[in-house]
């Protein structure tokens, strides 16, 4: 540090050394002097405060154990179908599963379009409660799902797949609540179109070629906005589908030498009806089986159905409306006819 004189400032005061002792002679006119000077560090401090509230991670009012499925979830994923039962098998636990819920049994015994068959924690698909907006929306029948909102229509839902409380006493299995979306101080709305058609689609052996045998149209809107602005809200949707399908299926005709009654080509044995009769050696204390027949019958000759036996009026009609094989150049080259042949009516 060195010190000198100046016109426009006067230093006064003590030069002391780092012992805190005074230095001779450092005031002096135009002294010019070295010191060395130690400089510590003042003691500093800071300190951060953090204030937040931690969100409830763990319930401790009640042990129900579900997942919510967000807005997000709810819109982005391709359904097809968009049928919202499908959102439920992204829960840990949920898989699909078998039975009248799944919808394509007998009439009497399914409703078309539930499409519920969905097991969750291990309980059967008709173990399940539905609810929407907080009312029932479960067949009492099966216990699959009423009402399928579209998916632009649900805000978000819930599924709890154990140790419910008191208020989800529907059933034992899952339960799913599904909210519904509402309006707000400003218009929003979707619009839209899903198609499936043949001219993308592989197709199966038993199409034979087919065009357009799948032709799948969903569609539809939402709309929702203000009637009262901040107090009263409209929400509205509307979702169609059209659905065509053909489906093809294989049959066997007989060839033009079975419907005269030869099957001697056919590789089975046509036995004669009327010669049916009862086994004299059949052993009761053993099952029934091809080799302890309880009837016996015999063969025709040449396993040839004789003509006389195809002239009564329920043969001739069968023979009638018998359809017959379509003969190309392939198969009308061949000496021998097939047994069988198929077609496949589209």
């Amino acid at each position: 540090m060195r010190l000198r004189a100046s016109n426009y400032a006067v230093l006064r005061g003590t030069i002391v050394d780092p012992q805190r002792s005074p230095v001779a002679g450092a005031d002096e006119v135009n002294q010019q002097l070295s010191l060395e000077l130690s400089l510590k560090l003042a003691s500093a401090s800071s300190t951060v405060q953090v204030d937040a509230s931690a969100l409830e991670v763990l319930h401790t009012t009640d042990a129900s154990v579900g997942e919510v499925i967000e807005p997000a979830a709810v819109q982005e994923p391709p359904l097809n179908g968009r049928m919202l039962i499908d959102l439920v098998l992204t829960v840990p636990g949920a898989h699909v599963s078998h039975g009248a819920q799944t919808g394509d049994m007998n009439p009497l015994y399914w409703r078309p379009g539930q499409r519920s068959a969905v097991s969750i924690g291990g309980n059967r698909p008709n173990a399940n409660y539905f609810l929407l907006d907080g009312t029932t929306d479960t067949d009492p029948t099966f216990n699959t799902l009423n009402l399928s909102p579209s998916p632009d229509a649900v805000q978000e839902f819930k599924v709890q797949t154990g140790s419910y409380s008191a208020e989800m006493g529907g059933a034992g299995g899952g339960q799913i609540n599904i909210v519904t979306r509402s309006g707000s101080n400003q218009f929003h709305g979707t619009a839209y179109e899903f198609l499936r058609n043949g001219a993308m689609d592989a197709h199966t052996f038993g199409d034979m070629g087919g065009s357009k045998f799948l032709v799948q149209n969903n569609f539809g809107a939402s709309l929702g906005g203000p009637m009262v602005h901040a107090k009263t809200f409209f929400f509205v949707n509307y979702e169609g589908l059209r659905h065509s399908k053909a489906d093809s299926m294989m049959e066997t005709v007989p060839t033009p030498a079975e419907i005269s009654g030869d099957f001697s080509m056919s590789g089975t044995t046509i036995y004669n009806p009327f010669s049916a009769r009862a086994n004299p050696n059949f052993n009761p204390a053993k099952p029934i089986s091809p080799s302890n027949p309880q009837i016996i019958r015999d063969p025709f000759s040449n396993n040839k159905i004789p003509s006389g036996m195809l002239s009564n009026p329920p043969s001739r009609k069968t023979t009638a409306t018998s359809p017959r094989k379509k003969a190309s150049p392939a198969t009308s080259a061949i000496a021998s006819p097939p047994a069988s042949s198929t077609i496949s009516p589209h």
